[in-house]
């Protein structure tokens, strides 16, 4: 009877240890089981960007406009009066500037340099205004003291020019001779370039 006892306990302990390990078994079946099968999702966000595009045109004439970016390349302005001059002649000119037509952006435009050369030019000097797009370029049109060739209007600012070349900036020269150039300066021949600097806008 002892023995029979002793073996039914022994059985008792390995049932339990085998319930034992079932259930553990058990818990970590339904672990693995949820970490197999836990929902997963991405989401993903792009930006494309494209660059402004900003630049200027000149027109000398009135009838045609082109780009003219390096001095070599300069616009030729046409003065009223022609080139031949004499001490104390008067020569107009006017250059219509503006953005291309391919501009996406707006921005300002302002005189920036003024180059002499030639034997002439220390006798040549200039006045520059701005004038109403359209309108003449002429002795009523410019005001104040004559510059010599390499200065600048002290009070020049820049003037806005709007996208897709809707609107124009018209700069009126007035070029005269030194009423004392000598001489000694017939036939000879001198030349002042104007340069123009551009910048877009930023919001």
């Amino acid at each position: 009877m002892r023995r029979h006892s002793v073996a039914i306990r022994r059985d008792r302990r390995w049932f339990l240890r085998l319930r034992a390990v079932l259930a553990g078994g058990l818990v970590l079946g339904v672990g693995g089981a949820l970490t197999l099968a836990a929902w997963t999702d991405q989401e993903h966000a792009a930006g494309t960007f494209e660059a402004g595009v900003f630049g200027i045109e000149g027109n000398p004439n009135g009838t045609v406009w082109g780009e003219h970016p390096t001095g070599q390349l300069a616009a030729t302005l046409n003065f009223s009066t022609g080139t031949v001059m004499y001490p104390s002649s008067l020569h107009y000119a006017y250059l219509d500037l503006r953005t291309t037509a391919v501009s996406t952006m707006s921005g300002t435009v302002k005189l920036a340099s003024s180059v002499g050369t030639g034997d002439l030019s220390p006798y040549l000097s200039y006045r520059v205004a701005l004038v109403p797009a359209g309108t003449g370029c002429n002795a009523s049109s410019v005001t104040g003291a004559y510059l010599g060739t390499g200065t600048l209007p002290a009070t020049e600012v820049a003037r806005g020019v709007a996208a897709k070349a809707t609107n124009t900036v018209r700069y009126c020269f007035e070029v005269r001779l030194d009423p004392a150039t000598p001489n000694a300066m017939q036939g000879k021949a001198g030349a002042i370039s104007w340069g123009f600097a551009a910048e877009s806008a930023t919001p």
